[in-house]
């Protein structure tokens, strides 16, 4: 998998994170492998378009030094969902990392030909893999799927170098719903039809029919 260099500086100690927002940089920190954190702080734009992507392992440059990392948490704005703060982990190339990536569908269920619908119940899933064998996303088939099956975690083709979690192996990752069946309007009788249709049908008590 490759990843995307992010180009960061170090945070200005005399710059309070609401102006540097305003410039158009983010305040991030770099953590983790027993290091001190470091404050740093990346372009939006560059930050904006490496999330866009979707991956979560990137390397970040920073005083002449790159640093393979992993997007521990992302902050947004609670409006715009523009990023406010980001934290990185520092991951080694030689330990395994847990990380989550795309799921991506492949062909049309032969239940669509029936009326079915192909539901989406997972559109990421975690993975456990060095940094090096860590897919950009994950591939599922659901051609064979038939109206009423789905697919779990389990029937996922093996992939060189990746797990997936013991727990997740029987999480349902979509299905081929059947189309719900029309409801058939029952009839309406119409006020005082249904009394006098009954007073018709049974004789008062006491009187004979006439022939």
């Amino acid at each position: 998998m490759k990843h995307d260099i992010l180009e960061a500086e170090r945070k200005p100690s005399d710059i309070n994170a609401i102006k540097l927002r305003e410039k158009g940089i983010i305040p991030c920190v770099l953590f983790g492998e027993k290091e001190e954190s470091i404050p740093i702080a990346i372009k939006e734009s560059l930050l904006a378009k490496g999330l866009k992507t979707g991956h979560k392992i990137f390397q970040i440059q920073f005083d002449g030094t790159q640093y393979l990392v992993n997007i521990d948490t992302v902050q947004r704005h609670p409006v715009t969902r523009r990023p406010i703060h980001v934290a990185f982990h520092r991951i080694k190339m030689n330990e395994k990392t847990k990380v989550s990536v795309p799921i991506h569908f492949v062909g049309h269920p032969i239940g669509e030909k029936e009326g079915g619908i192909l539901v989406h119940q997972m559109d990421k899933i975690e993975v456990i893999a060095l940094p090096m064998n860590i897919p950009e996303f994950v591939t599922i088939d659901v051609s064979d799927l038939v109206l009423s099956a789905g697919k779990h975690v389990r029937d996922i083709p093996q992939i060189a170098g990746v797990e997936f979690h013991e727990d997740d192996m029987d999480k349902v990752i979509c299905t081929c719903t059947p189309p719900k069946a029309e409801k058939v309007a029952q009839p309406v009788a119409v006020e005082g039809e249904e009394g006098a249709a009954a007073a018709t049908a049974a004789p008062v008590e006491g009187e004979t029919k006439s022939e």
